[in-house]
C-alpha cells in the first residue's frame, strides 16, 4: 500500500459509530504515515436522481440532507484534529450511490477506509454491503474498521 507516498487516506463517514471508529483510526494511520486525510460523505442517491420538478419540491429535505451530511464530516473532522493534530485533513461531500461515489472519489487515494459493524457468530467474517460493493469499483485496498477507537494502528 502506497499510503504513506502521500496518496491520501479516505474515510467514508455516514454518522453511524461504526463510521465514527473507522474515522479516528484512519486519522491514526495518517499521524503515523503522513498521508492527508480525506472525509467524505455519500449523499443519498435519490437526491442526485430527482427531476428539476421534484428538486423544487424537495428543496428543505435536501438541504437538511446536505446539512446533516455536513456535521457528520465536521464532526468526524473535528475529532481527527484534536486527536491528532498534525493530520491535514479534507472533507467532501459527493452524489452516491454509495459504492461508486467512493470509489471514484478514492481513485488517487492510497486507501479507503469503512467502518463496520462488529459482527458476531455466522458473520464474523462477513462485510458489509457497501464494502462488497465498493471492492468491485476500488483502484486501492480497502480497509475494513472494526474495532474500538482504542485499538488504533
Amino acid at each position: 500500500m502506497n499510503a504513506s507516498a502521500g496518496r491520501a487516506v479516505l474515510v467514508g463517514v455516514d454518522g453511524s459509530s461504526a463510521a465514527r471508529r473507522a474515522a479516528v483510526w484512519a486519522a491514526a494511520f495518517a499521524s503515523r504515515t503522513e498521508p492527508p486525510l480525506r472525509r467524505v460523505h455519500v449523499l443519498p442517491e435519490a437526491l442526485y436522481l430527482m427531476t428539476d420538478a421534484a428538486v423544487m419540491g424537495q428543496g428543505p429535505a435536501i438541504a437538511q440532507h446536505r446539512a446533516a451530511g455536513q456535521r457528520f464530516l465536521d464532526d468526524a473532522s473535528t475529532e481527527a484534529r484534536l486527536g491528532f493534530p498534525g493530520v491535514d485533513v479534507h472533507t467532501e461531500l459527493v452524489p452516491g450511490p454509495t459504492a461508486p461515489a467512493l470509489a471514484a472519489a478514492g481513485a488517487t487515494s492510497g486507501m479507503i477506509v469503512l467502518g463496520a459493524p462488529t459482527p458476531s457468530g455466522v458473520g464474523a467474517l462477513a462485510a458489509g454491503s457497501t464494502a462488497i460493493a465498493l471492492a468491485r469499483h476500488a483502484r486501492c485496498p480497502i480497509t475494513l474498521s472494526r474495532r474500538q477507537s482504542e485499538m488504533l494502528p
